[in-house]
């Protein structure tokens, strides 16, 4: 799920909170226009809806453009953090509950309804103030009670917004198959498990006029019911229920736990790498290590350590072993668009990592994954950024079909992108698994956004990469 550039306005001494980016006054239409799109139930399946659905956005966007001096769309998605100041900026934040107290909060999944709480600073203003977020994995069986025990009079209350997910409690997570989607230019397409994809392949004519083909690759999936996850669902509250209510600093959301549910706090952090800031570790033994490659670029706060804190500080990750916790919080933001960074990929749950997106792998099953691992026993890969060549480079284990996702910020998409193999067995060796011109688009943003919550980052467009 898998993140969002912070909106920020000069505050007068608002809690916890510095300036940052200015907030744009969107125009009436604009505003309208988003508001209308990021309500939707779910998106047209079929070329006529989605070009309908993005008729009014489209020559918003476009007048917003030239009143910005962007000129026009794809001005304006050379700059993926305008698109994505943009995308933050449209509610109306109307909504929210005052500050100081812990309340409850109520939202529909699958027909059930589920409950999560929540505590605002006291002086909190939604869509002025922006915190960061904790989002705290509790333990016991009553939430308040927790909240009376570890969290009520704490000082950072008045700092950052606290949450407390829902918790299945009895449930375990075993999900069913999931749909995975790709948007490919003559249309959307839903990918299943074991099923047949399109793929669209760009090439260039003489005139520089992208011509689109497409072909038709098998892709198979591992099956999802071989991994089971924690008793958690902590973006699910987030990301569908929570950005049109509370605005928090996007770059800096942390996960946090104490003593048994330690374990759970790394694994969903090691699973959505690239949705957290930080992992703050208050207490509790996390002796599974091969999940440390996932943790590197994320802020860890363990005051009392753990192996698998030790393991990231022995590949250089960024681990505070105590200090001001305010002061560490302030500090700590999310990578956006790392140059490079390497991931373990256990099952396509874990794909999502920054810019690339992995499908399939060799399936792994829970039992196997003991504290005796290393991450070489695990699918996984290493990328990175090749902006001399303007190109990705990648070395994976077992991984077989994932995407990267690009825009301007990571590499010139003025000129054709490749993505290499690097094989470390062939002493460096490289060869090329995809070439292309990649066109910048704003429905593929916006469609991004809406399916994933992913607002920090803005991707114009990406290319599948089969690994033979």
């Amino acid at each position: 799920m898998s993140v969002w550039i912070c909106l920020w306005v000069v505050l007068g001494g608002a809690p916890g909170l510095a300036p940052r980016l200015q907030e744009p006054d969107l125009p009436v239409d604009l505003r309208g226009a988003l508001a209308s799109y990021f309500k939707k139930a779910s998106l047209p399946q079929n070329r006529k809806g989605r070009d309908e659905s993005f008729g009014s956005i489209e020559a918003s966007f476009r007048r917003y453009a030239f009143e910005v001096g962007a000129g026009s769309i794809q001005g304006l998605l050379r700059d993926p953090d305008k698109i994505s100041t943009v995308v933050q900026s449209w509610p109306y934040w109307d909504q929210t509950p005052s500050g100081g107290h812990l309340f409850e909060d109520t939202y529909i999944r699958n027909g059930e309804e589920w409950s999560y709480y929540l505590h605002l600073p006291t002086r909190y203003r939604a869509g002025v103030d922006r915190p960061p977020l904790i989002v705290d994995l509790w333990g016991g069986e009553d939430p308040l009670a927790y909240f009376q025990e570890f969290w009520e009079g704490d000082p950072l209350l008045e700092e950052v917004v606290l949450l407390l997910p829902p918790k299945f409690s009895g449930q375990k997570l075993i999900p069913a198959p999931l749909q995975w989607q790709t948007f490919a230019f003559d249309g959307l397409h839903w990918v299943m498990q074991d099923l047949t994809i399109p793929v669209s392949l760009w090439s260039t004519t003489l005139l520089g006029v992208p011509m689109v083909s497409t072909r038709y690759l098998p892709l198979r999936l591992p099956t999802i019911s071989e991994w089971s996850g924690p008793d958690w669902e902590p973006l699910e509250a987030i990301s569908q229920f929570f950005w049109d209510r509370f605005s928090v600093d996007e770059e800096r959301i942390f996960l946090s736990a104490r003593g048994e549910l330690a374990p759970d706090a790394a694994r969903l952090a090691a699973q959505y790498k690239d949705f957290f800031a930080g992992l703050i570790l208050f207490n509790g033994p996390v002796v599974e290590t091969h999940f440390a490659p996932n943790l590197e670029r994320m802020g860890i706060y363990a005051p009392e350590g753990c192996p698998l804190v030790e393991a990231v500080e022995k590949r250089g990750g960024r681990v505070s072993r105590g200090g001001d916790l305010s002061h560490w919080i302030a500090e700590t933001r999310v990578e956006l668009y790392p140059d490079a960074f390497e991931v373990v990929v256990p099952h396509p749950s874990w794909g999502d990592a920054w810019w690339v997106k992995v499908y399939d792998m060799e399936p792994v099953r829970e039992a196997k994954l003991t504290s005796a691992r290393v991450p070489e026993d695990l699918p996984g890969l290493r990328v990175e950024l090749d902006r001399s060549r303007n190109a990705v480079i990648l070395e994976q284990r077992r991984v077989r079909v994932l995407r990267v996702r690009l825009n301007d910020t990571m590499l010139d998409l003025s000129r054709p992108v490749r993505v290499l193999l690097r094989d470390g067995s062939s002493r460096g060796q490289e060869r090329t698994l995809a070439a292309a011109t990649v066109m910048r688009s704003l429905p593929f943003a916006l469609e991004n956004v809406f399916l994933f919550g992913e607002r920090r980052r803005i991707f114009v467009n990406d290319l599948w990469v089969f690994i033979p």
